[in-house]
């Protein structure tokens, strides 16, 4: 089953000859429409396809889409912008060959044609999704990679486009997309250029989709590209009102898209100040527990809250997340906080552990703070201290419900249990429980059983500091069985 490459374009031929070179490499029909080129767009073309045509613009990117794939010769499509590479094992090195990159980044996944051929075949009524790399500016004009999938490989019979931008594939019935990954890896530097020229692609974006949204106001995927052009504007505010808005319309939080709004809203919450509200984002979590920049964005805002055990675990599951857009999102800005939150806790091990998980990605402001806790003596051999220490008394008396509540308590609210020491004095309280957390926590819990089980709080309370004393500092916190801690007990 062959595909055809279609592209569109106008005024490309500083990226043309790029693109094309590794799509003829292929064997595949290669199908270029141009929309009114006055520079060696068709030239270039010329150099890689018989099958060139024009479509005169009507500012409208769906109507120049669909037209250029009725001009196939096959029904499966594979729709390439001008300004996107494959990468192909046999021609990677000469298609990165003068492509700008951030500061110590490599490139080295390619593409396998061969499966994707294979999965073609497999799923014909589906969606083809791509992987994008992005390279694009920063806050700091610095470039970085992004990463999307975007979808590109389906059959014209099934699916077109709409949308006169940002357009999107949707099917023909109307009935649910159904996509499937493909391992056709594409570098991206449309994001490039001038502030000149980014500033003057954003207000073209904005004025398209604005008229879009006056046609669809209830359309979340328009307020979510309004919300990212705004945002290459600089201009924040606008960008979160129609972050906002999209969110508003409650859409499919599985899509793509979705993920990357909650995301980009939390980030401008929390940076205007309102990461409180960032947190009713939070509603999202069980679709978007496996997104980096979902957890790493809400993580930052439970920090600014001073939740430090929700952002604790927020930013462990980035760490662990299989799916991110941006790298740092994944690696570098949730290991560095880790860092930054249990130094603050006064566990030195624990953050010289993230920070170098951060430094090795080439954080600078990790290895800052792994030579300031160097200069300070601070070797990440040495013994494990006691940060926090706590007695939990448990008597005769104390139903199994009640316990387990407080055991969960200590894990909920101590940004977890390798910062602190926890003696059990068990006096008639359920043994076996007892056993399975100090197995769980065998670093920071020590159990100690005791036969003295009629004896009131005041006398058991003395007896378990006498007991315990020995083997971890004077307690700090006493706490009873059916007591529960409440939330961020401890503060740096």
């Amino acid at each position: 089953m062959n595909y055809s490459f279609c592209i569109i374009g106008k005024n490309c031929a500083s990226t043309l000859d790029r693109c094309l070179k590794p799509l003829k490499e292929t064997g595949m029909e290669i199908v270029y429409t141009d929309t009114g080129s006055d520079d060696e767009s068709v030239a270039i073309a010329e150099k890689y396809t018989d099958r060139i045509f024009h479509f005169k613009w009507c500012d409208d990117f769906s109507a120049a889409r669909n037209f250029a794939m009725e001009n196939c010769s096959n029904d499966m499509i594979f729709f390439v912008d001008s300004d996107e590479y494959l990468l192909l094992p046999s021609s990677l090195k000469e298609t990165l060959n003068g492509i700008s990159l951030p500061e110590n980044a490599a490139i080295t996944r390619t593409s396998n044609t061969d499966t994707c051929l294979s999965l073609l075949k497999t799923y014909p009524d589906a969606i083809g999704r791509m992987l994008r790399i992005n390279i694009c500016f920063g806050s700091d004009d610095k470039l970085m990679l992004l990463d999307d999938r975007v979808e590109r490989l389906f059959d014209r019979r099934l699916y077109h486009y709409e949308g006169s931008i940002h357009e999107q594939v949707c099917r023909r019935d109307k009935d649910t997309l159904t996509g499937y990954e493909i391992p056709m890896i594409f570098l991206h530097d449309g994001y490039l250029g001038s502030r000149e020229e980014r500033k003057n692609k954003a207000m073209r974006d904005i004025r398209l989709l604005l008229k879009e949204l006056d046609k669809n106001p209830c359309d979340p995927y328009i307020c979510f590209q309004l919300g990212q052009a705004y945002g290459l504007l600089g201009d924040k505010k606008t960008s979160l009102v129609y972050l906002e808005k999209g969110l508003a319309l409650k859409p499919d939080p599985t899509l793509e898209y979705v993920k990357d709004m909650a995301a980009a809203t939390a980030n401008r919450l929390s940076d205007s100040g309102r990461a409180g509200d960032a947190l009713a984002l939070l509603e999202y979590e069980s679709s978007m527990d496996g997104y980096a920049d979902y957890c790493t964005a809400l993580g930052y805002a439970a920090l600014k809250c001073g939740k430090h055990a929700l952002s604790v675990s927020l930013y462990k599951k980035a760490l662990a997340a299989p799916e991110c857009k941006l790298e740092a999102a994944s690696l570098t800005l949730p290991a560095h906080n880790l860092g930054c939150i249990y130094e603050a806790y006064g566990n030195k091990k624990e953050a010289l552990f993230y920070f170098k998980k951060a430094a090795e990605a080439g954080y600078e402001n990790s290895i800052i703070r792994i030579n300031a806790s160097e200069t300070a003596s601070v070797k990440e051999n040495e013994d494990k201290r006691i940060y926090h220490s706590f007695l939990l008394i448990c008597s005769h008396s104390d139903n199994e419900k009640a316990l387990n509540a407080t055991l969960k308590s200590f894990e909920r609210s101590l940004c977890g249990m390798d910062h602190i020491c926890l003696g059990i004095f068990n006096a008639g309280s359920d043994t076996a429980l007892l056993h399975d957390f100090e197995k769980k926590y065998p670093d920071s819990v020590i159990l100690m059983e005791s036969g003295m089980s009629d004896l009131n709080d005041a006398v058991l309370e003395n007896e378990a500091v006498s007991s315990l004393s020995p083997y971890f500092e004077t307690p700090h916190t006493v706490i009873h069985s059916g007591m529960i801690l409440p939330p961020e007990l401890l503060h740096p």
